[in-house]
Formats: structure tokens, C-alpha cells, sequence
């Protein structure tokens, strides 16, 4: 390869190689294949669907059952053009309205681009718009663009999640942290602890959650609650009490530390969530986000010896297709898969078993 990405600083003896790992770009897809894996873990710890309910959909959303026979009236007066940039700027609930009217109508969405690629490659996150009955709703045009980003908007990491009631694209990283930003809370407990007027309230972002298993504990809930983005919030009370803070004891009612095990908050903003993938429009593919088995065979090497403080989050890391490229040029253990694989026409004989499987969570039927 041409360019050479930086030495990391610091080089940790073990860990990284002496020296960049040089590979001719042919080998690029093979080495990604061989040694990263894709870690379902952290799609099933937010929101999900299991495969039936996703051919169920998408054969549904495809199909065109016969040809239209009535107008959409006024709407099927403009030009083309313009009907187009019209249902961009429909939220996914209208859309799915406007596909029921008439055969018209499905077969001017069906024909829409956008939102082929989104039922093709973001139908979760299709999904959970219509079911959790996000607000303010995201509309087909928002829904494509986020699709057509990778970086998580907290960290400018790999983004391989969507804090849906802001659309915020992020990382399991910044979810496991409890970052701010996607911290959510009890909808009905914010608007009476903090005392929000109705004005207040009303404005703020909202989701409702759908029963199911979250967290990396696989945690289970079975009843719905409105969830508001904890920030929105508080901001909202600053807003009606003239830029006054909320006091600590308000704060604390609102915020609960991810790592409490005795309450169902810590589970909150993983329910607010969901896998988004990413598009380039240039080349039409699709990228998931991979993880180093390199850096898992390194954890799982250490046994029952202490282990680094860093191990844990670099083998919990998420990449791009190029960011991993350019962490394998300096993983060692990764280098040493490759290097156990023929390059690439054979399995690793040491390739973790939790990478073979994906992760150690079992989907939800």
C-alpha cells in the first residue's frame, strides 16, 4: 500500500507490530473477511427484528399487486419531479399511508429510490420508526441521508447505531458509556420531577418502546414506556425557568448511571436505538460495521491474568471497512490470523470461537 496510517502513540509491546504491516490493496477484502467479524451483539442489545419479520416486510413493501387504475388526484398533476421531492419530505408514517391510498400511490413510492435502498438496507431502522411512533418523525429524505453517513455524530467513530428520537447517528461505544447526548428517561417522570409545562413537554422528542431484550446483559422488557431524551429535558426546564439550572435532586430523579444494575433506567437508551448500516449512493454498497479478532484472540490470551484496562474497549472497538484496514496494519494478533490463513483461502485455526459465532448473544425468534 501506498500510504502508511500513523504509528499509534503509544506503541504497546504485545499488542501492536514493530512496524506497519505492508499488504498489496488485492488483499484488502480477503484480509477484512479473514480477520474481523461482524459482532451481533450490538445490533440485539437495541432495537431488532428477527429475519421472518423482516421477509415478511420487505416482501410486502416490494410487491406492486396490480396496475393503478385511479389517479391521486392533484398530486399526480405535478410533474414528476416535484411528486418526488414531495414524499422526500414525508415522514415514514405518511409514506406508508400514501402507499395504502391506491395502487397510485404504491407505485409512485415503490418507484422512489430513496426508499428502495432504505427497504433493502435499513429496514430495521424502517421499522422501528413506524413502531416505536418516533417524534418529531424522520422523514424519507432524513432517513436516506443518515443511511448515506458512517461516523458516529458523538465520538467520530465508526456509527454502526441510531439514537432514534433525535436521529442521531452513534457507536455501541458512546451507548455502553452512557454518553449524554443519548441518554433517555422516563417521559412521564421528566414532565413531574422537573415540572415542564405543557408547552414544554409537548415539544420535546419522544419515542415509545417496544417489548424485548436490551442491554449487553440481555436484560428483558415487557411492558411500553414514552422515553424523552434526558439533555431535551432538562433543557426544556431551563427554558421555562429563564436559563435557571435544575437543582441536583432533579437531576438525579431524570439521571440514572449505566452501570446501576437495580432499575430499569440504565436499559433506557438502549431501547431508543437501532442498527443503521451505511450506504455510499457512488457505489451503490452497503457496509456494516466489523470488529478486530485480532483483539479478541489478544483478550482471551491473557486467561485469568489481570488484564489492561484498554484490552476491553479495543476488542469492543467498531470499524469501518478502511478504519479496520488501518487498525490491522498495526494489530499484531490480527496480523498473525492473516498470516495463519494462507492468505485468506483458509479458516484460522486460532480465530476465536466468540468471533466464528458473531458475538455471545442469541437473537430473539
Amino acid at each position: 500500500m501506498s500510504a502508511q496510517p500513523p504509528q499509534p502513540n503509544p506503541l504497546i509491546h504485545g499488542y501492536h507490530s514493530k512496524e506497519a504491516y505492508s499488504y498489496s490493496k488485492e488483499d484488502s477484502d480477503a484480509i477484512i473477511k479473514t480477520t474481523s467479524y461482524h459482532r451481533k451483539d450490538f445490533e440485539l442489545a437495541v432495537i431488532w427484528f428477527p429475519p421472518r419479520t423482516h421477509t415478511n416486510v420487505a416482501a410486502s413493501l416490494a410487491a406492486e399487486y396490480r396496475e393503478p387504475t385511479t389517479s391521486l388526484g392533484d398530486l399526480d398533476k405535478l410533474p414528476l419531479e416535484l411528486i418526488t421531492n414531495v414524499c422526500l419530505q414525508l415522514d415514514i408514517a405518511s409514506l406508508f399511508q400514501l402507499r395504502q391510498v391506491n395502487a397510485r400511490g404504491q407505485q409512485i413510492v415503490n418507484a422512489l429510490h430513496e426508499y428502495r435502498v432504505i427497504t433493502k438496507h435499513a429496514l430495521n431502522a424502517f421499522l422501528a420508526l413506524l413502531k416505536t411512533r418516533t417524534t418529531p418523525c424522520v422523514t424519507l429524505g432524513e432517513l436516506y441521508r443518515n443511511l448515506c453517513t458512517q461516523d458516529c455524530s458523538l465520538c467520530g467513530g465508526y456509527g454502526n447505531l441510531v439514537y432514534l428520537p433525535t436521529w442521531t447517528r452513534c457507536c455501541s461505544a458512546c451507548l455502553r458509556k452512557d454518553a449524554s447526548e443519548i441518554r433517555s428517561t422516563n417521559a412521564a417522570g421528566a414532565k413531574r420531577h422537573l415540572n415542564l409545562s405543557k408547552k414544554a413537554f409537548e415539544s420535546l422528542p419522544r419515542l415509545l418502546t417496544l417489548p424485548g431484550t436490551y442491554t449487553m446483559d440481555a436484560r428483558s422488557r415487557s411492558g411500553r414506556v414514552n422515553l424523552v431524551p434526558t439533555e431535551y429535558a432538562l433543557s426544556a426546564f431551563r427554558d421555562d425557568n429563564a436559563g435557571t439550572e435544575p437543582t441536583t435532586d432533579m437531576k438525579n430523579k431524570i439521571t440514572m448511571p449505566i452501570v446501576c444494575q437495580d432499575t430499569l433506567k440504565p436499559m433506557q437508551a438502549f431501547m431508543a436505538c437501532c442498527a443503521l448500516p451505511s450506504y455510499n449512493p457512488r457505489t451503490n454498497e452497503v457496509e456494516r460495521e466489523v470488529s478486530c479478532a485480532g483483539c479478541q484472540k489478544y483478550k482471551e490470551r491473557s486467561g485469568g491474568r489481570r488484564e489492561e484496562p484498554w484490552a476491553g474497549p479495543a476488542r469492543d472497538r467498531v470499524y469501518s471497512h478502511t478504519g479496520f484496514l488501518a487498525h490491522f496494519t498495526w494489530c499484531e494478533h490480527a496480523q498473525s490470523l492473516w498470516k495463519d490463513s494462507n492468505g485468506g483461502t483458509i479458516t484460522p485455526s486460532r480465530l476465536p470461537y466468540l468471533c466464528k459465532m458473531g458475538g455471545f448473544l442469541t437473537p430473539r425468534f
